[in-house]
């Protein structure tokens, strides 16, 4: 009788090790590599959603002082506006004459905002009338009050803006947002 070699089993049994060690070493690489992957995705969500808020607020500002002096400021922090925005936060849409009325902003921007690696595009998608309806009751039968508990006169809202902002990185727009101010 002939006694079988042990040393062919030993070689692959070692193979068969070295591959399962070999995939799982793969596995833990390409898991590594995703990982790193989504960190990034995550990071420029944050970037665009900040250069968004940001943008907002700048808008915000920029109505407020327009309310308040009735001219439009001069643009900070780099922006700059289009001829139309007076006219936008001045009437309402059916008002607006020649400014485009389609939601476009980056073709058709009322304010442009530079952040950094982000251009933030901010255009006034429509304007409605607010509360125009003032009288020396407390009541007006509308749902609203019009006087203050001092019997002053309540200045009226007199306009309800729907504006678009679009965050854009490398000419590859990052994030989008909707958003209602009321004046």
């Amino acid at each position: 009788m002939k006694k079988y070699s042990q040393k062919g089993i030993a070689l692959i049994t070692v193979l068969v090790v070295a591959a399962i060690v070999m995939t799982l070493s793969g596995l833990a690489y390409q898991f590594l590599i995703k990982g790193t992957i989504i960190s990034g995705v995550n990071l420029r969500y944050k970037e665009a959603g900040s250069s968004l808020v940001a943008g907002a607020q700048y808008t915000k500002w920029v109505i407020n002082q327009y309310r308040t002096t009735k001219s439009l400021p001069v643009p900070q922090f780099g922006a700059s506006d289009s001829s139309c925005l007076s006219i936008k936060l001045n009437n309402t849409i059916n008002n607006w004459g020649s400014c485009p009325k389609t939601a476009d902003p980056i073709n058709n921007y009322d304010i442009k905002l530079s952040l950094g690696n982000y251009t933030v595009y901010v255009e006034i998608v429509n304007t409605l009338s607010g509360n125009r309806k003032s009288s020396s009751s407390n009541h007006n039968n509308t749902g609203s009050v019009s006087t203050n508990p001092s019997g002053s006169t309540k200045a009226p809202a007199p306009y309800l803006y729907r504006i678009e902002l679009i965050a854009v990185k490398l000419n590859d727009v990052q994030s989008k947002v909707s958003a209602l101010f009321g004046y």
